[in-house]
């Protein structure tokens, strides 16, 4: 949470900077208990989170916020990549996803 909450501070600051996350495991993994979930989203709330992008538990889109909180997070669950992987673009007015799947034939 430190470097998250320094970082964060020192290389976004008040800018409003557009920011992406990146990380193994997401909110909806039990690695972490919901209080440390709470606490990633309570020292990201002040920034411009456009996009939390993780891995480890398979593929998907959604959203997150803990319960009473209106500003969820925007995930993408990357996956396995040895099942396949996405392609991220983000540009001033949208973000695009393409999934690229493996064929096991």
């Amino acid at each position: 949470m430190t470097f998250l909450e320094n970082d964060l501070a020192e290389h976004v600051g008040q800018s409003g900077r557009p920011v992406v996350l990146a990380s193994h495991c997401g909110f909806d993994t039990d690695w972490w208990h919901n209080d440390d979930w709470n606490a990633v989203y309570e020292a990201t709330r002040p920034y411009n989170v456009i996009l939390y992008l993780y891995g480890h538990s398979g593929t998907g889109l959604h959203q997150w916020a803990p319960p009473g909180s209106s500003k969820p997070l925007r995930c993408v669950n990357t996956g396995q990549t040895e099942n396949g992987f996405f392609v991220v673009q983000i540009t001033a007015n949208t973000i695009r996803l393409a999934n690229f799947l493996i064929s096991r034939s």
